[in-house]
């Protein structure tokens, strides 16, 4: 749980108990046009506006349970506005988008609709990293790969730094199976072939969380942080859409050889899609992270294209986003 109201904890508190009726507001204005526009022409484009309106409540009991874990926590909106009053971060308590990207990760690791999204890249990972291995996921989102790493008769550690996912996770852990019921799609407005693709519901987790997520030991520092301080080392540390995320992926390379035992392997599934784009930031090609890779130490074991996949479901969409994701294995000496 996350220990105190800084602006970055109270902005992802905030825009997930004023989401509901943040996505209801949109969705009334789209209406107001479109009836200022020609009532009879796109009757049928008001109706499906005003249905998703109404289908919006349908997402509050699992927002709810996740404001409702921070509630003591926040206090009141003076109080946190407060304890803002020297901080460097803006409030911002309507982040819709992020929330948006968070129900769509739910549906990625928590939903069976998500089970073939999953299995495109769980799948080999599992085989690869096999059995009884001491095992690192950093970045792991909302944890359904370490999970899954437990349940295959790993011990594993992970990291997660994103407080809309902390925030997700720990009301996920507390979870029944099939406890909530979603409309993740609601937002999507565009490259629809279908409304039912809009307006669908998907009852999530599709498996009690706790089951094996209550053996995973968390850290929610950042990963490089995280192994400066770990005094633990591992078989294998695992990282699925992972790289990209680095401002500087020297520093990843060098902490994950760092914390990898002697013989350990660094197992990496993912695009390169770098979603830093300060003019500092790097962006490597593969060849050049296998060679940084060598250079800092490491032996290459495997390098391979996986099929086409995308990394949210996305049936009867016009433009689905897809990926060409690598699976490179590295070898500690």
């Amino acid at each position: 749980m996350l220990s105190e109201p800084k602006s970055c904890c109270a902005s992802c508190y905030y825009s997930f108990q004023n989401y509901v009726q943040d996505v209801v507001e949109q969705f009334e204005e789209l209406i107001t046009i479109a009836e200022e526009e020609d009532n009879d022409l796109l009757k049928d484009y008001i109706l499906r506006m005003k249905e998703v309106r109404d289908l919006s409540e349908t997402n509050t009991p699992f927002l709810e349970s996740i404001v409702s874990l921070y509630t003591k926590q926040f206090k009141t909106e003076e109080d946190v506005e407060k304890s803002l009053e020297h901080s460097c971060c803006t409030l911002n308590k309507h982040n819709m988008s992020r929330i948006s990207d968070v129900i769509q990760q739910t549906v990625r690791e928590w939903s069976g609709e998500g089970s073939y999204v999953r299995d495109s890249c769980f799948r080999v990972l599992l085989d690869e990293i096999g059995t009884k291995k001491r095992v690192l996921v950093p970045g792991c989102g909302l944890a359904r790969l370490p999970y899954e790493l437990v349940k295959n008769g790993n011990e594993c550690y992970a990291c997660e730094c994103n407080h809309y996912m902390i925030l997700t996770l720990n009301a996920l852990i507390q979870a029944k199976k099939e406890a909530f019921t979603i409309c993740p799609y609601l937002v999507f407005t565009s490259d629809l072939v279908s409304s039912d693709f809009q307006r669908l519901k998907l009852k999530i987790p599709d498996v009690a969380p706790n089951e094996f997520l209550s053996q995973v030991k968390f850290s929610e520092e950042d990963f490089v942080t995280y192994t400066e301080k770990s005094q633990v080392t591992f078989d294998v540390v695992c990282t699925c859409y992972f790289m990209d995320t680095a401002f500087d992926a020297v520093e990843y390379i060098t902490s994950i050889f760092k914390v990898l035992k002697s013989g350990g392997q660094w197992v990496n599934l993912g695009p390169l899609h770098w979603v830093n784009n300060c003019i500092s930031s790097f962006h490597f090609t593969l060849e050049e992270i296998i060679q940084i890779a060598k250079r800092v130490g490491f032996t290459l074991v495997k390098n391979s294209e996986m099929k086409s996949t995308t990394y949210i479901p996305q049936r009867d969409c016009t433009t689905p986003v897809t990926y060409l994701p690598r699976l490179f294995i590295m070898s500690k000496p």
